[in-house]
């Protein structure tokens, strides 16, 4: 695998609105997945800090980057829904399943959506991966990828630099081991992405 794998339009149209209906803020639709489930909008909770996975090299690279502001400790909250952890699972990860399919891993770790709101200027979360060796020994051998629900002037931050367009539907791939940071947007109401981590 390359050092990050960016796919655009990453599922199709109609399962795309339909995501966009239950995960979204605006969306007011409610569908039916099946004869037992129905969903309404996902909820959202909230979470203070987005970087609960630093390192030492984390450390390093938030000293060494200084294209951005890094958030002030009163800055760095968001809103996360958890569809999938360890054992648990979300009843709403069944809007997820075109997406998963897309991906096609092995096994999956963890899934979660983040929700962050606008800020007055760009500013970027600490770099961190997701998971650390403690929760997870074999974290380093997974994959980590973003798929982004609407289009916002936040990209993502890889380790080397390379920053990542915040794009509608682009699914973006790397590996575990890579540092990475968001920056929370100017441009809209709200940045939402879903962070996935697998084994392929």
């Amino acid at each position: 695998m390359k050092e990050y794998e960016i796919k655009d339009n990453f599922i199709n149209v109609p399962d795309f609105e339909l995501l966009e209906d239950i995960i979204m803020p605006h969306g007011h639709t409610t569908r039916k997945l099946g004869p037992e489930l129905e969903l309404h909008n996902l909820p959202w909770f909230f979470r203070p800090g987005m970087s609960a996975g630093a390192t030492e090299r984390s450390e390093k690279l938030n000293n060494e980057f200084t294209n951005y502001e890094t958030l002030e400790p009163h800055e760095d909250k968001l809103f996360q829904h958890v569809f999938m952890l360890k054992a648990y699972q979300s009843n709403f990860i069944q809007a997820l399943i075109p997406l998963l399919a897309a991906i096609d891993p092995l096994a999956f770790c963890r899934i979660v959506a983040n929700l962050t709101l606008p800020q007055k200027e760009n500013k970027r979360s600490l770099f961190h991966v997701d998971g650390n060796k403690e929760e997870n020994p074999s974290s380093e051998s997974m994959t980590t990828s973003i798929f982004y629900m609407n289009t916002t002037n936040g990209p993502t931050i890889l380790e080397d630099g390379t920053e990542i367009e915040c794009r509608a539907n682009r699914l973006v791939s790397y590996s575990n081991e890579i540092q990475h940071a968001a920056v929370l947007c100017t441009d809209a109401e709200y940045r939402v992405v879903i962070n996935l981590n697998y084994f392929k």
